[in-house]
């Protein structure tokens, strides 16, 4: 269904006229809850484009990222976080502005996610947003009663998971804010756990891959408890149970700097705010070694860790592995940097089978197999019990026994480290920064190049080790490790 559909049936005459609440700007006696802050140097700049005469464009944008995000009144998280009074005067100004020509634009306003996400701003943002000034006050709960019946009737609509859960957690919020809306509340809990079963793996993780995406459905599944408390409403038991596995899973996945993997596209996000999170959460529940539903593994001996993803969408089976605290081995396939990368294989479907994670007296052994077309690859990762080498081997395998397809492995390490050829030829030597033990790399079946791309993290340039070979008769086998340097 399209926004000019919507629009077209929450803002015909009937519908306004017998569906819009009757809320004052004393009705809302409450701020909704957030977990989340904003941030103090977007609010500032939010403020000082408004004193030089830039108002935020409501015309533009198209159904992008942006003009959801300023249709959906983010930025007053911003503001609401600055904490001035010069913020919320910025603020009352600028909601004013949307309603004057932002709620008359015809798409974006008017779809579904952005009107949960908009109402549920403005309630976040009460105590900024009241002023005592009766026009201001008006206008400000006629949006809220609009965005409410829109809201009403978009709910009985066939909606994607997403939005169900984005449309309950809104109505929640009317009821933790507003007088007098409990029905609403139960309406929204019922939508909301309607959507959680698309949005969920049973292993806890999210349907949308990334290790970010799992962090927002955590974060949207505690601020939805949240709400549900401040409302008066009891806690129901399919909700505490999600939350458990999202906790789980966020945990599974985090390195021990406390940041998350980088396996697929995800927000970026602050090892402090993954900690609120978690401690929000108010669960035990614990890392594991396997999200067979999610598509990740992960084995940790001594202070190494090391992250195996089988994720369709990560093509290549890549390692992601931390040191000392630190990463050592990083992964960002949405920026081009992937842990491993096969270059040169057959476009197809990628299909990922049998990502186990096992214990045994020796270590710890992680593997899986993928398929792009005519080319299998299968990867095993072993770390000792003790932490002190990591060591894999990939398999290639082409459907075409006479293949000479080209492949290779890539580790991609940190700005900052260094590599160099070990002085007998046979390996390289990894310093991954000052203060840090230095690592040995050994290979066998192929030859090592060392190129330069760019860290995600800092944005800075570093080596990656390129493992290449070429099949032969449609088959090749490396194997290589990394050994840390006493001393």
């Amino acid at each position: 269904m399209t926004a000019a559909l919507y629009r077209l049936i929450t803002e015909n005459p009937l519908s306004r006229s017998l569906l819009t609440p009757v809320i004052r700007a004393e009705d809302i006696v409450a701020d909704a809850p957030d977990l989340v802050e904003g941030s103090t140097e977007a609010g500032q700049a939010i403020i000082d484009a408004l004193a030089k005469g830039h108002s935020i464009d409501w015309t533009a944008g198209g159904n992008g990222p942006a003009a959801r995000d300023a249709h959906g009144l983010l930025w007053l998280r911003d503001l609401r976080t600055l904490g001035s009074d010069s913020a919320a005067a910025t603020a009352r100004r600028l909601v004013l502005d949307w309603i004057a020509v932002g709620e008359n634009q015809k798409r974006t306003p008017f779809l579904p996610a952005v009107i949960a996400i908009r109402l549920t701003n403005l309630l976040r943002s009460r105590s900024m947003l009241k002023s005592g000034d009766p026009e201001a006050d008006t206008a400000y709960a006629g949006l809220v009663s609009r965005d409410i019946r829109r809201l009403r009737i978009l709910s009985v609509l066939p909606q994607s998971p997403l939005d169900k859960l984005q449309i309950g957690l809104a109505l929640l919020s009317v009821t933790a804010s507003v007088g007098r809306q409990k029905e609403l509340g139960r309406k929204g809990l019922r939508l909301a756990l309607s959507g959680l079963k698309g949005l969920q793996h049973p292993d806890g993780g999210a349907i949308q891959p990334g290790a970010g995406y799992t962090y927002l459905l955590l974060e949207h599944l505690v601020i939805l408890r949240t709400a549900l408390r401040a409302g008066g409403g009891t806690i129901p038991a399919p909700l505490t149970e999600a939350i458990e596995r999202a906790a789980g899973a966020v945990r599974t996945l985090r390195h021990p700097d406390g940041g998350l993997l980088g396996f697929s596209r995800g927000p970026a996000l602050s090892s402090q705010r993954i900690g609120k999170l978690l401690s929000a959460s108010r669960t035990p529940a614990q890392a594991v070694t396997l999200l067979a539903d999610s598509g990740y593994a992960r084995a940790s001996a001594g202070d190494v860790m090391a992250f195996l993803s089988g994720n369709a969408t990560t093509p290549g089976l890549p390692l992601e592995i931390s040191a000392d605290g630190r990463r050592l081995i990083l992964s960002r396939p949405d920026t081009g940097l992937s842990g491993l990368q096969i270059t040169g294989t057959s476009s197809g479907e990628v299909k990922t089978e049998d990502l186990q994670a096992s214990i045994s007296d020796e270590g710890h052994l992680l593997s899986a197999r993928q398929t792009f077309g005519k080319l299998s690859q299968e990867r095993t990762v072993f770390l000792p019990r003790k932490g002190a080498d990591i060591r894999g081997e990939d398999r290639f395998q082409s459907s075409s026994k006479t293949s000479s397809q080209k492949v290779a492995v890539q580790f991609h390490l940190p700005s900052g480290a260094d590599v160099v050829p070990s002085s007998d030829g046979t390996s390289f030597i990894i310093r991954p920064g000052e203060r840090r033990p230095g690592w040995r790399f050994r290979y066998r079946g192929g030859e090592v190049m060392i190129e330069e791309t760019i860290d995600p993290a800092s944005g800075r340039r570093a080596p990656t080790l390129m493992l290449n070979t070429a099949l032969q008769d449609g088959a090749g086998q490396l194997n290589w490790g990394f050994r840390r340097i006493e001393g």
